[in-house]
C-alpha cells in the first residue's frame, strides 16, 4: 500500500468497524514496514522481535494493538555509535512503499538489566502522514530455548514475512516474572491481559516445561528467583487489591478488545497456569 490518504481510509474504516484506535492501527502498520526492512537487511538475524508488536500479530490485530515495538539485539556490542549505524542502515532500505523513516535520537533506559538498552525515537514520513514513533532495543535476554524463524502476517497487505522472534514460552516467562516482582504495585494491567489471552488462544502450543524453564531462567537473570516459591500468595494479593482492580477496570474502558473480560476471570486463569507450571517437573 503505497498511498497515504488510502490508507489513512483503510485503518478509519478498520477501527470504526472494530472500535480500535486508529492511531496505534497507523503505528502498527509503520512498524511493520520497518518489520519488512529488518527482514532484508544482513543484520536479520540479530533483530529479535518481543513485546506488543509480536503478542499482537500472534493472537491477531482485533484482540490486541499497541504503541511499541520492542527487539533484543544479538551477537553486536551494543552502544550508542554501533546501534545509531544499525538502524539507519536498516531504516534506509528501499522497499518500494513511499516511506521514509528518520532516527531522531537514541535515550539509555532502565529494562530491568544489567545491560545498557536504548530506546530509539524515529519519525515516519509517508505522504501526508508524520508520525513519531519509538523502539526499545535490549540485550542480554535470556531466550528459551532459543529465538525462532516467525511468520509475521502483515495487517494491511496480503504478505508474510519471516523474522527471528521469542518463542511463545518466552514472552509468557517475561510477563510472568514481572507480574510476581511488581506485584500490587504494577501499574500495567496489559501484563495481566497479555498472559490471559495467550493462555486463551494458544493454551495447545505452550510447552510447560518449556515455561518453566524460561521463567526460571528469566528469574535468576533479574535476581527474583525466590519470588517463584511465593506465586500462589503473590496472586491471590493481586486478585484481592482494590488498587489491581480499579487499574484494570480502566484498562478496559479505553481498550475496547478486552470489555467483556473480568478481573475475576482473568485472574482465575493466571491462578491455572501458575497451577500447571508448579505441577511440572
Amino acid at each position: 500500500m503505497n498511498n497515504s490518504e488510502k490508507l489513512k481510509s483503510k485503518i478509519r474504516r478498520i477501527a470504526k468497524s472494530k472500535n480500535l484506535n486508529p492511531n496505534e492501527l497507523l503505528q502498527m502498520f509503520l512498524f511493520e514496514r520497518i518489520i519488512e526492512r529488518i527482514s532484508l537487511s544482513p543484520y536479520k538475524d540479530l533483530f529479535i522481535l518481543k513485546g506488543g508488536l509480536l503478542i499482537a500479530s500472534i493472537i491477531g490485530v482485533f484482540q490486541r494493538t499497541t504503541i511499541d515495538m520492542d527487539c533484543t539485539l544479538k551477537g553486536i556490542p551494543v552502544n550508542e555509535e554501533q546501534i545509531s549505524k544499525l538502524l539507519n542502515e536498516v531504516l534506509s532500505i528501499g522497499v518500494n512503499d513511499g516511506i521514509t523513516y528518520e532516527l531522531k535520537k537514541l535515550i539509555p533506559i532502565n529494562e530491568e538489566s544489567e545491560y545498557k538498552n536504548y530506546r530509539a525515537k524515529i519519525n515516519a514520513r509517508y505522504g501526508v502522514i508524520n508520525a513519531p514513533m519509538k523502539i526499545d532495543l535490549t540485550v542480554g535476554d535470556e531466550i528459551t530455548p532459543k529465538e525462532l524463524d516467525y511468520t509475521y502476517n502483515l495487517n494491511f497487505e496480503n504478505k508474510v514475512i519471516t523474522i527471528k522472534a521469542y518463542p511463545l514460552e518466552t514472552i509468557l516467562a517475561e510477563k510472568y516474572e514481572t507480574l510476581l516482582r511488581r506485584n500490587v504495585f504494577n501499574t500495567r494491567s496489559k501484563d495481566l491481559y497479555d498472559i490471559y489471552i495467550l493462555y486463551k488462544i494458544k493454551r495447545q502450543n505452550i510447552s510447560f516445561a518449556t515455561l518453566k524453564e524460561a521463567l526460571i531462567r528469566t528469574a535468576k537473570r533479574r535476581h527474583s528467583l525466590n519470588l517463584l516459591s511465593e506465586s500462589q500468595s503473590i496472586l491471590e494479593g493481586i486478585k484481592q487489591s482494590d488498587y489491581q482492580r480499579k487499574l484494570w477496570k480502566n484498562f478496559v474502558r479505553t481498550n475496547t478488545y478486552c470489555k467483556n473480560k473480568s478481573y475475576e476471570e482473568v485472574l482465575s486463569v493466571i491462578a491455572k497456569i501458575d497451577e500447571l507450571i508448579n505441577k511440572t517437573k
